[in-house]
């Protein structure tokens, strides 16, 4: 997607924050989720994870750390609230699912399927703030409004 199609967005409201947490992250993690799928295809687990963690590190450590010290970075609340936190527990949960119960050292199809659940979720909730109205998925229609105001303050 060009940088005038993004840039576009911003016209209908979508902040630069929206836009970076799904659309350029997607487009920038799709060719690592390439290369894990082919690592692990391969049996290559290690490539693949190292590879995924390798990124990370180096987009939140490196990429933040050098566009910081060209301009200073303006962190809005909401990334510390929100997406940070939702970062650290993520990453909690991909260690602890990591050892597993008995230190099996492997993530299986359902705690797989959890995180890819959740990066669903978390998306479609960006995805609904965008368009004006919270959407959680998954629970009872009287929790919504309770949990997104919740969520929201």
């Amino acid at each position: 997607m060009s940088g005038a199609r993004l840039k576009s967005l911003t016209r209908f409201g979508v902040s630069d924050l929206i836009i970076g947490l799904t659309v350029v992250a997607i487009g920038t993690s799709l060719p690592e989720l390439a290369s894990a799928i082919a690592a692990t295809r391969k049996g290559e687990h290690d490539l693949a994870l190292g590879n995924v963690i390798g990124s990370n590190l180096f987009n939140t450590l490196a990429v933040v750390g050098i566009a910081g010290s060209i301009h200073p970075l303006h962190i809005e609340a909401e990334v510390l609230y929100r997406d940070c936190l939702l970062m650290g527990l993520l990453t909690l949960a991909l260690f602890f699912a990591g050892f597993g119960v008995a230190g099996q050292q492997r993530i299986n199809r359902i705690e797989g399927f959890i995180l890819l659940l959740v990066y669903l979720s978390y998306s479609g909730y960006l995805v609904s703030k965008v368009l004006g109205y919270c959407l959680i998925i998954f629970l009872p229609e009287y929790l919504n409004p309770a949990l997104c105001h919740f969520i929201d303050s």
